[in-house]
Parts: C-alpha cells; sequence; structure tokens
C-alpha cells in the first residue's frame, strides 16, 4: 500500500481519538458525571484491549467481561481489607486482602469468556486508581464511571476495525 493510501488509516484514528476527546468532555457536562471529565483514558485503555483481545466482537466481550472482573475484585480486596482493619490488623489488612481474593480471581484464566487476563488487571488497577484519587467517591459511582469509559473504548475499538477494514478493501479492489 503507497503512503498515500496509508496516511488515510493513521488520519481516521486520529480522528477517532479526537473524537473520544469530544465525548470525554460531554460526557463530563451531564449531572450524573458532572466532574468526571478527564476519564477518557480509560477509554484509550480499553481501546487498546480490544486490539489485544483480537480486535473481534468475541475478543470485546471477553474483555468487557473480564475488565468488570478486575473491578469486581477491586471492590472485594477494598471491603474485605476494611473488615481486616476493622478487626485489628492494621498494615497487614490490604496485603492478606490481596493475598485471599487474587487467588479466585486469577483462577479466572480457565474460565472461558472471563480468561482474558490483561483486562482483568487493568480494570482492577484502574479502579483502584480511581478510588484512591477520586475525593469521596463511592465503589458505585467509581464502577458505574469506569464502565461506561470502558464501554466507550471497546466500541471506539470496534469502530477503528470496521472503518479500517471497509477502508483497506476499496483500496485493494482498485
Amino acid at each position: 500500500m503507497s503512503f498515500k493510501k496509508f496516511i488515510v488509516i493513521p488520519v481516521i484514528i486520529a480522528a477517532l481519538a479526537a473524537l473520544l476527546q469530544v465525548t470525554d468532555q460531554l460526557i463530563g457536562q451531564t449531572s450524573f458525571f458532572s466532574r468526571w471529565n478527564g476519564f477518557g483514558w480509560l477509554s484509550f485503555q480499553a481501546w487498546a484491549l480490544y486490539f489485544l483481545g483480537g480486535g473481534t466482537v468475541k475478543g470485546g466481550v471477553r474483555v468487557l467481561l473480564a475488565y468488570i472482573a478486575g473491578m469486581v475484585g477491586s471492590i472485594l480486596i477494598m471491603a474485605f481489607g476494611g473488615c481486616l482493619d476493622g478487626a485489628g490488623l492494621g498494615f497487614w489488612a490490604m496485603p492478606l486482602s490481596l493475598l485471599i481474593i487474587v487467588i479466585p480471581v486469577i483462577c479466572l484464566e480457565r474460565v472461558p469468556w472471563f480468561d482474558f487476563i490483561p483486562a482483568l488487571f487493568i480494570g482492577a488497577g484502574a479502579f483502584f486508581a480511581i478510588m484512591s484519587y477520586v475525593p469521596e467517591t463511592t465503589f458505585c459511582r467509581a464502577f458505574t464511571v469506569e464502565l461506561t469509559y470502558c464501554v466507550i473504548g471497546l466500541i471506539f475499538g470496534y469502530v477503528t476495525v470496521w472503518l479500517r477494514t471497509r477502508y483497506e478493501k476499496r483500496v485493494t479492489e482498485k
């Protein structure tokens, strides 16, 4: 493929990235998501995971399910850690919570549809980040925001593959 034909693909992806930024800014203007703009980075992560998962709808579903499992695992870790802290374990509450909860969570790598471990880790890590750095948030609010941005990113991944496939088919037919 010549450079003139190839350059269209980066332009399409750049336009989608700009559209994602616009979407993030518009989301931040709604009442539920007020003060939540600037979380487009979650969508970019999910967009990348769509490709890492194979760039297919099935791969996208696997990403979504593992991503959700990671968020649920994070909630369980934090809730259980809080209980252990309340029981007087202090410093050791979170490490022990991680030791106990991560074992069944990682066992999901043997469960079809939940077996995409990179998405599980990214979903969990992003959830921990939100809970650590967004003042006065709740599990429910953080889960809803992260899930919304994840779905947006997966949609952008799907659209990227769809547009690229259509364009490349059109170019090769000529």
